[in-house]
């Protein structure tokens, strides 16, 4: 069993309040969740502890990759982001100006790699910098469906369910966080390494590291922006879910720059 912690407020008032992920709530009784969920003896050690703190490290699970937009002037960035990526999602007005989108899995994803994994997903599409960060840790909150917002007084609701018999579930596998490499140490200056480099494969959650080791690698062995944007191009092209050619002109902007 699975469960979430539910709020009324930001704030905590008293001891968390535990129940079952699959329950049904009354509309308006908690304006707030937990992001994850809380396996059995996770729940367990937070009632027995009467708090959520020190939770980093523990093992969550989450059916539903759960996404804030609070600037409202990145959401239909968020939203074409989301859409280029062929799975169901379902979009919220939160009450104020910005939107939800709840991503739904097709399986129930349960572990200590859970918050890494979300975020890497987020990070590897483009749209971490678009979106409020802070609610993917293992206490971290995010609003429910029909709470009302405290400065304006609406509720959260259902807008727009981007579904069509063409689309799919979002397939996420757990993965451990990959070392952290000091980018000084990533790239050398001949076109051996440069070679190598663009002969490697990378999954979901490991490209854009990649790309920038490739990009820098070539910029150390002289090449230029146009032979590095073609060299990159054609990487994409052989990985076994290269990102699309939208999102790959961003990268190598941001390399640019």
């Amino acid at each position: 069993m699975y469960y979430h912690e539910v709020r009324t407020d930001v704030a905590r008032q008293g001891e968390p309040i535990l129940v079952l992920s699959d329950e049904e709530l009354e509309p308006g009784c908690y304006n707030f969740r937990s992001t994850f969920d809380y396996p059995q003896e996770v729940a367990d050690s937070i009632r027995s502890r009467g708090n959520t703190q020190d939770l980093r490290g523990q093992p969550v699970s989450t059916k539903t990759i759960l996404i804030d937009v609070d600037d409202p002037a990145n959401v239909d960035e968020v939203r074409d982001i989301l859409l280029a990526q062929q799975v169901l999602v379902e979009e919220y007005q939160t009450g104020n100006r910005g939107a939800h989108f709840h991503v739904p899995l097709a399986e129930r994803i349960t572990g200590v790699d859970v918050v890494y994994s979300v975020t890497a997903w987020l990070k590897d599409i483009g749209a971490w910098t678009l979106i409020d960060p802070s609610v993917y840790r293992e206490g971290g909150q995010f609003r429910l469906e029909s709470a009302t917002h405290a400065k304006t007084g609406k509720a959260k609701v259902l807008v727009d369910l981007h579904d069509n018999e063409e689309l799919l579930r979002l397939e996420v596998k757990t993965t451990p966080p990959r070392k952290i490499i000091p980018k000084e140490t990533v790239v050398t200056g001949d076109k051996r390494d440069f070679f190598l480099n663009l002969m490697e494969r990378r999954g979901v959650g490991q490209r854009h590291l990649h790309m920038y080791i490739i990009w820098n690698s070539g910029l150390r062995a002289g090449f230029d922006n146009d032979v590095l944007e073609e060299s990159l191009t054609g990487w994409n092209d052989r990985q076994d879910d290269p990102h699309s050619n939208e999102m790959l002109a961003k990268k190598i902007e941001s390399f640019c720059k």
